[in-house]
């Protein structure tokens, strides 16, 4: 988890072993969600999208990996 810069938000990831645990977040259309999946949105966008929230956001400094 990292906060935002302005401390109102977090940016999580979250990781689990069947893709289905996710629908609910996936499809929530609240406008203050921002949900990317890794492998299937580009890293670009990702960063581009969360350096809105966190300037200096790197998606290769904040990756899990699940074992």
């Amino acid at each position: 988890m990292q906060p935002s810069d302005d401390g109102k938000m977090a940016i999580i990831q979250i990781v689990a072993a069947d893709h289905s645990a996710f629908d609910a977040i996936l499809s929530d259309k609240r406008p203050e969600i921002r949900v990317f999946e890794i492998g299937t949105s580009k890293k670009n966008d990702i960063e581009q999208e969360l350096k809105k929230f966190k300037k200096d956001f790197d998606l290769e400094n904040f990756q899990v990996v699940a074992q």
